[in-house]
């Protein structure tokens, strides 16, 4: 209501995006020990647990896909 937004791009506004998303970040960083922990676990090299965080951007579509890799279970056989 009483934010301004910023249309143009630059070192201020960075920071400003930065400073703004901190509750967020910190949000994530339990999600992506847990994630990265999990996968690890399930037999997942770190590469294949980057590239499913990159991809695979919904929490809890994560943690079921790195329990069932870790059954065995796939989807292609």
């Amino acid at each position: 209501m009483g934010r301004k937004i910023y249309c143009a791009f630059g070192k201020t506004e960075f920071w400003i995006g930065a400073r703004e998303s901190l509750p967020l970040i910190i949000g994530m960083i339990p999600f992506g020990i847990t994630c990265g922990i999990m996968a690890l676990t399930a037999g997942l090299t770190a590469g294949e647990t980057l590239l499913m965080s990159m991809f695979v951007f919904a929490g809890a579509a994560q943690f079921i896909a790195i329990s069932m890799l870790g059954a065995g279970i796939n989807g292609w056989g």
